[in-house]
C-alpha cells in the first residue's frame, strides 16, 4: 500500500516500485498534476546554500528579489526557472507564516514574470501527408507499417 499525506491541497505519496516522494498539486483548473518533491528538494538547496545561516525572518522581499535576479543573469535562468525558484522560495515563506515564525510573509508580493512561451514547430505537409494520407487519418497499422519500413 502506497504511504500518502494530504498537506493542504498538496498531496503527498510514495508510490510503489518507484523512488522517491511525489506531490500532487492542484493547478487552477482543481486538476492534480504529478511533480516530483526532488524538483524543489533541488532548488531549495540552492537558496540554501547562500541563505543557510540568515534567519528567515530577516529577508525581505527585496532580499528574494535581488538573489532571484541574480542568480538569473549568473546562471542564465530562463523566466521559468526563474519562476520555479520563486515558487519555491514561496512555498518556504508562507509554511513558515503559517507556523507563526513570521509576522509577515515576505514573499506574498512577488510575482511571476512572464515565460517565453514554447510553441512547437507545425508539422510540415510531407509529415501530415506521409503515406498519402492525413495523419489523423491514419490507423495503427498505417503508422507501425511507416515506422517498420521507413517509406
Amino acid at each position: 500500500m502506497a504511504q500518502k499525506y494530504y498537506v493542504g491541497s498538496v498531496t503527498v505519496r510514495k508510490r510503489e516500485g518507484k523512488v522517491g516522494w511525489y506531490a500532487y498539486y492542484r493547478d487552477g483548473s482543481g486538476t492534480q498534476r504529478l511533480r516530483s518533491l526532488k524538483e524543489d528538494r533541488t532548488r531549495l538547496l540552492r537558496v540554501c546554500q547562500d541563505w543557510g545561516e540568515i534567519p528567515i525572518s530577516t529577508i525581505n522581499s527585496g532580499h528574494i528579489e535581488s538573489w532571484l535576479a541574480k542568480n538569473k543573469r549568473k546562471s542564465k535562468w530562463s523566466s521559468a526557472t526563474r519562476n520555479r525558484y520563486l515558487s519555491a522560495i514561496k512555498q518556504v515563506f508562507k509554511k513558515a507564516h503559517g507556523l507563526n515564525y513570521l509576522a509577515e510573509n515576505s514573499a506574498l508580493p512577488l510575482k511571476a514574470t512572464k515565460e517565453d512561451e514554447n510553441i512547437p514547430e507545425p508539422l510540415t505537409n510531407d509529415i501530415v501527408f506521409a503515406g498519402g494520407v492525413p495523419v489523423w487519418e491514419m490507423t495503427f497499422q498505417d503508422v507501425r507499417a511507416q515506422v517498420r519500413f521507413g517509406s
